[in-house]
C-alpha cells in the first residue's frame, strides 16, 4: 500500500471513529439510550457486512484503481503522440 492510499485510509477511517465516539458520547450523556444502541447495532452490521464482504470490496477497488491506471497511460500515450506527429 502506497503512502498517499494509507493517509487516505487511515484518515478516513480515524474521522469516522471519532465521529461516531463523539455521538456515542453526546447520546450516553444525554441518556438517549434508544438512540445510542440503534447508532451501535448500525455501526456493528455494516463492520460485519465490510467483513463478510471483504472480498467483493476489494476486488472492487482493485478494479477501478486498473481502470484509472489504463485511463492515464492512454492519456500519456495521446500526449506522446501529439508531440511526435
Amino acid at each position: 500500500m502506497g503512502q498517499r492510499d494509507f493517509l487516505l485510509v487511515s484518515t478516513t477511517g480515524r474521522l469516522l471513529g471519532t465521529t461516531l465516539l463523539t455521538i456515542g458520547g453526546t447520546l450516553f450523556r444525554d441518556k438517549r439510550y434508544g438512540a445510542l444502541f440503534t447508532l451501535l447495532g448500525v455501526s456493528l452490521f455494516l463492520i460485519l457486512l465490510t467483513m463478510v464482504y471483504r472480498g467483493t470490496i476489494e476486488r472492487w477497488f482493485r478494479r477501478l484503481r486498473a481502470e484509472q491506471l489504463l485511463k492515464h497511460r492512454a492519456d500519456r500515450a495521446k500526449v506522446k503522440k501529439r508531440k511526435d506527429g
